[in-house]
């Protein structure tokens, strides 16, 4: 399996590397060309044909600058070499790598979709701040929905309309933000990764507002503040049960004593709105690990 899954990054690397040759005569002067160029399709197995081939990766090349960030598809057709789910996401992140990161030797903003078509499986690597954007986290995990969400045209052998799904969904995902507190916590460096001002940020501890529990704050603020507003009622309706009571009469002048008809007249509404958020959630921890080049990768995937 070994030898099966360094073969097939041989191959993706060729591949690759064809494509940077290409473009080298007009990216020379722009250091981040190359990998620009490289937020494409790859299918080496020939899952679609020349023409759809195309235009997958102008939709591709279209959603990585919707979102500024890199994109690309990467396609498993030979049933003679069929990759573990462990093996597929190695594969992705080491892929990744070899296109968006190791010529530069820092982490960038990126995913990758390996579709695993002898296994049944797609996985979407993350990186950098596509980690927090595309989350992993328990309860809100944003990478395995964004896979989910291809089964059916997967099982209904609409793999055009399922990578054209995961375009969108990555597009609408990254218009939600990234999700508040959102983290994640790469268990082969002990780092923790957040969102600072639009940067990635890695550290061996969590801020202070990322540790409180504000919803449960909130609750016992909440409890607190009823509790006293009860214990202030019960308060003056004590005072006022230890006072006589006295006839209504004992206050008005019999003599003279006037009445007079007075209307209330309603003069206009008063309208308060609120307004619902559309964000993706609350954020918590996701996880994440380091690639055989050190490179810190979500994500998550799903069978068909």
């Amino acid at each position: 399996m070994r030898k099966t899954w360094l073969k097939k990054l041989a191959a993706a690397a060729a591949a690759i590397i064809s494509c940077m040759l290409l473009t080298a005569a007009v990216s020379a002067d722009r250091a981040y060309k190359g990998a620009e160029e490289n937020c494409q399709l790859y299918d080496p197995d020939g899952l679609f044909e020349a023409g759809d081939q195309m235009m997958l990766s102008d939709m591709i090349q279209e959603t990585s600058d919707a979102i500024d960030m890199y994109v690309a598809v990467y396609v498993l057709n030979n049933d003679d070499e069929v990759l573990s789910d462990y093996d597929t996401m190695v594969f992705a992140d080491d892929t990744y790598d070899a296109m968006f990161n190791m010529q530069y030797g820092e982490e960038s903003d990126g995913v990758i979709l390996v579709m695993n078509m002898p296994g049944r499986y797609n996985y979407l690597s993350t990186c950098g701040m596509a980690q927090l954007y595309f989350s992993n986290a328990e309860g809100n995990d944003i990478a395995t929905k964004i896979t989910s969400n291809m089964i059916q045209d997967m099982r209904d052998e609409n793999y055009y309309g399922a990578i054209e799904r995961f375009c969108v969904d990555l597009k609408y995902y990254y218009g939600q933000g990234v999700p508040s507190r959102a983290y994640t916590y790469d268990y082969d460096t002990g780092l923790y990764h957040y969102e600072v001002n639009g940067e990635l940020v890695a550290s061996e501890s969590l801020p202070l507002s990322y540790r409180i529990n504000v919803p449960f704050l909130a609750a016992l603020a909440a409890a607190i503040g009823a509790l006293s507003a009860l214990i202030t009622v019960l308060i003056v309706k004590s005072r006022y049960n230890l006072k006589k009571s006295l006839d209504p009469t004992n206050y008005v002048n019999q003599r003279d004593t006037h009445f007079y008809q007075q209307d209330d007249i309603f003069l206009r509404e008063h309208t308060t709105k609120t307004r619902n958020s559309s964000s993706s959630g609350g954020g918590g921890g996701g996880s994440s690990h380091s690639s055989s080049g050190g490179f810190s990768h979500g994500g998550g995937g799903s069978h068909w």
